[in-house]
């Protein structure tokens, strides 16, 4: 009633201010309950609109909901994430840095020569692929070796910044299906709601897990939350 004083109109069922006040009037005089549910379709109908296109206007506004989240939580731990992200690349560059040095001490120079190449630092420790001797590729591989223990030791403390930042992205998607998955169900209750108030009202029989006395304000109630803060 109060949208109709607003609009002169109800959505797209034209349910003025009169034609809403007829309809309950034909309500409250109708002589038998099921000629009362009958009469009262428009008003069904149009609570049935009008909570669908609410809920089609959360569902346009949830992928920029879940941005500002994620924008969020990439604000609070971002520069922590691509820190780790930084330190496991190198760590996976340092491994394959050692695998080189081993291959390359049963003789193959070509996995030397690679090595050199990719990391500079190691011509502290060997003046060339072809001119090594044992004791530097053991000066080498103690230097790669600690630095992997220094890698190791930064990534255990960023270790529950990780683990924080996993959960708060597993907490948004969790979020995301709950929602997709409380908007499908208030569409279906209320498409439930309205096929068993036809049905009543044309006098087909309802299946008897539907409790129409309590279906309609416990149907609408619970949309109504999903869809209202």
């Amino acid at each position: 009633m109060e949208k109709a004083l607003e609009n002169q109109k109800l959505d797209s069922l034209q349910l003025d201010k009169a034609s809403a006040r007829m309809l309950l009037k034909n309500i409250r005089n109708a002589k038998m309950y099921r000629d009362g549910i009958a009469t009262s379709g428009p008003i069904v109908n149009s609570v049935v609109l009008n909570i669908q296109n609410r809920l089609d206007e959360l569902q346009v506004d949830i992928p920029s909901i879940l941005l500002g989240f994620d924008r969020e939580i990439e604000r609070e731990y971002g520069a922590t994430k691509n820190n780790y992200i930084r330190l496991i690349r190198l760590q996976e560059k340092i491994i394959l840095s050692v695998t080189r040095l081993y291959r390359a001490r049963i003789g193959d120079c070509a996995e030397l020569d690679t090595l050199l190449q990719e990391d500079a630092s190691l011509s502290t420790f060997i003046t060339s692929a072809g001119k090594s001797a044992p004791a530097q590729l053991t000066a080498a591989e103690i230097y790669l070796l600690d630095q992997l223990s220094h890698i190791d030791a930064l990534l255990d403390q960023l270790e529950e910044t990780k683990v924080e930042y996993h959960a708060k992205q597993d907490e948004l998607t969790a979020w995301r299906i709950q929602l997709e998955e409380k908007i499908m169900i208030a569409r279906n209750a209320m498409t439930i709601w309205a096929q068993s108030h036809h049905n009543l009202g044309a006098g087909i029989p309802v299946p008897p897990l539907i409790d129409m006395a309590g279906f309609a304000s416990g149907l609408v109630s619970s949309a109504a939350k999903t869809v209202i803060p």
